[in-house]
């Protein structure tokens, strides 16, 4: 198992908690705004034309992606592979 994944390093209760938050911000806004970001997906014309504020949510998405990029870059540090050797 180590050999695929690493070695297992604990967790503080911190960095758990602190991930655990920024994972339900996560959910909460792909919760929150699916249906606007299923319409900008399809046409950003229609969505714009229905008052949706492209710009704004084109950030809160960017912003929603960035913080799942760094959930997952800390998660990883946490399960070093520093004794991984290819075969």
């Amino acid at each position: 198992m180590e050999a695929l994944f690493g070695k297992f390093e604990p967790l503080s209760p911190f960095a758990f908690t602190m991930g655990a938050v920024a994972v339900l911000v996560i959910i909460g806004f792909v919760y929150r705004f699916k249906d606007e970001l299923t319409l900008i997906l399809f046409s950003p014309e229609l969505a714009s034309a229905t008052g949706v504020n492209l710009d704004r949510l084109n950030l809160y998405f960017l912003l929603a992606f960035s913080l799942t990029v760094l959930v997952g870059v800390v998660w990883g540090q946490s399960r070093s592979s520093r004794n991984w050797v290819p075969a």
